[in-house]
């Protein structure tokens, strides 16, 4: 995933767009839509994915006496148009963020809380349902991930 940052930052200040197709077949980076997304801030953030290639990485989320299981190895960067999940080796994905005016204010309320927080709860599931049912996903078996620090940039 490291890798595919790096590409992308060096893309990123040329005028070629969109990426050169060998570069895409280099780096094996996972994009998830933003309709694929939610983001929900609060004294414990939460960002939950649906149908992303990486639920089947992610350790099946476990709660205990009220406490989220970290993901070892895992970090987040939020960032108000993209969300970095990043895994073990090059297990990762970049989930885009805001897409408009409408998402600012949403994501960026986000950002802030899992600043506050050092992290997120990351929770990947199948498909994203219509509404959040928390108790369901959280005892219903099919949900993947768990507790997310938030990864150090410098």
């Amino acid at each position: 995933m490291q890798r595919a940052l790096s590409l992308l930052d060096q893309v990123s200040d040329s005028t070629d767009h969109p990426l050169p197709k060998r570069a895409c077949a280099t780096v094996d980076l996972v994009f998830v839509p933003r309709d694929s997304a939610r983001f929900v801030a609060g004294e414990t953030p939460v960002l939950v994915i649906g149908g992303a290639p990486i639920h089947a990485v992610l350790p099946t989320l476990a709660v205990s006496d009220g406490v989220v299981s970290a993901c070892e190895g895992w970090t987040l960067l939020p960032q108000l148009t993209v969300c970095v999940v990043d895994g073990p080796g090059d297990v990762g994905c970049l989930i885009q963020a805001a897409t408009g005016s409408q998402d600012v204010d949403e994501v960026a309320t986000w950002c802030d809380a899992v600043d506050a927080a050092g992290g997120a709860v990351v929770v990947s599931l199948p498909d994203l349902p219509v509404s959040l049912d928390w108790d369901a996903i959280f005892s219903a078996g099919f949900a993947r991930g768990g507790s997310i620090r938030t990864a150090h940039v410098e």
